[in-house]
């Protein structure tokens, strides 16, 4: 997948998820109702699933069920890494400016 990330902000509340993303494109959907640091997180979490699915090709083969889905990643483990990465980045001082 190439091409610039694109952030929608769109309320999940029928999809019953606080962020989404929609393999063969690249548009990440964040509902705006979370606190900033979990939109941050939120943010990271469909950002890695997007750039996994795009670059699976390139990754080794998975002997569990993350290989039918094309993922190179393990949902447990892009969820602990977009959380410590959002943790980093909040430390640091990372907040969204509205313009």
């Amino acid at each position: 997948m190439s091409g610039r990330t694109r952030l929608v902000e769109k309320k999940l509340g029928r999809e019953a998820a606080h962020g989404m993303y929609v393999e063969g494109t690249n548009v990440l959907y964040v509902d705006p109702r979370q606190r900033e640091k979990q939109r941050l997180m939120v943010t990271l979490h469909e950002w890695m699933h997007r750039h996994d699915l795009a670059s699976a090709d390139a990754h080794a083969r998975m002997e569990d069920g993350d290989e039918a889905a094309g993922r190179a990643i393990e949902e447990a483990d892009v969820a602990d890494h977009s959380r410590d990465l959002a943790d980093l980045l909040w430390r640091l001082g990372y907040r969204r400016v509205r313009l």
